[in-house]
């Protein structure tokens, strides 16, 4: 999605999107961790030219991180010099100190202007309608009996449409973020991410439904992982994409999962 660019308007309000989740929530860009590397990670990352704010608070947060840790190496060092105490032995990736950066639980991996997945919203409810059918319910004898369903789900999707084609500023962006934790356990909601980002949820089936559509008219934005829109396990909006498989999307997924996932919310 390299080749989707930002009004200077959508520019400005995605950058105090992200600095504020930053700031107030611990949410912070998407590092590439040794024990996590997989063929997605290069993919995570924010444009330079767009986000320079919030890559410079990033690297200064590191960078403070890194500093009181050399120090406290150095101290020491030191100290044990003066002693006569042999230096230790930190081969095999051992570290005399250990600084952890606590963050809120999720890495900011993408942030895209709303207008790239608008762009594949239908105009018609009933091309919507006849999408889901189509799509979900592709025999055609089980979809007459689905079709109270298929309604249902439709005029759920098209009434979130019509909220998010109403702001007509055009400066929402689409902000996804990957997990630190794991999702296997809930809270007293039954949410596997345990309320982190429960007030985030305010368009999950559009979302869902314009995420799957991107995904398959232009170009995959996840590689084997699993996206959610909402965070119930009773039931949520879930995307998938799996090597040499078409992406696939379920508005009535269940329980939690065992391995990281990507939300994905829209501000």
């Amino acid at each position: 999605m390299d080749h989707v660019t930002f009004t200077d308007a959508q520019a400005i309000h995605a950058c105090a999107v992200v600095q504020k989740l930053m700031q107030e929530r611990r949410f912070f860009l998407y590092q590439q961790l040794s024990e996590r590397k997989d063929e997605a990670d290069h993919q995570y990352t924010i444009d330079l030219n767009v986000f320079p704010a919030a890559i410079e608070l990033d690297h200064a947060i590191w960078s403070a991180y890194a500093s009181v840790r050399a120090t406290a190496e150095a101290n020491i060092a030191q100290f044990e010099n003066k002693l006569n105490i042999a230096p230790p032995n930190l081969g095999g990736n051992k570290q005399l100190v250990q600084c952890n950066r606590y963050t809120g639980g999720l890495d900011i991996c993408h942030v895209f202007p709303l207008t790239a997945f608008l762009r594949h919203a239908p105009t018609v409810f009933d091309v919507l309608f006849e999408d889901l059918r189509l799509h979900y319910m592709p025999d055609s004898n089980y979809a007459r009996r689905q079709s109270d369903h298929i309604m249902k789900l439709a005029r759920t999707i098209w009434a979130e449409l019509e909220e998010l084609r109403g702001d007509t500023d055009d400066i929402r962006c689409v902000v996804m973020m990957r997990t630190r934790f794991s999702c296997e356990d809930s809270d007293d909601n039954r949410d596997f991410m345990q309320g982190r980002v429960a007030d985030m949820q305010e368009f999950p089936h559009a979302m869902g439904y314009l995420f799957h559509k991107y995904t398959t008219a232009e170009c995959s934005l996840v590689n084997n992982s699993y996206v959610v829109f909402s965070t119930s396990r009773e039931s949520h909006v879930q995307a998938h994409t799996w090597r040499d498989t078409a992406p696939g999307i379920s508005y009535d997924a269940r329980g939690g999962y065992s391995c990281p996932v990507l939300f994905v919310t829209t501000l």
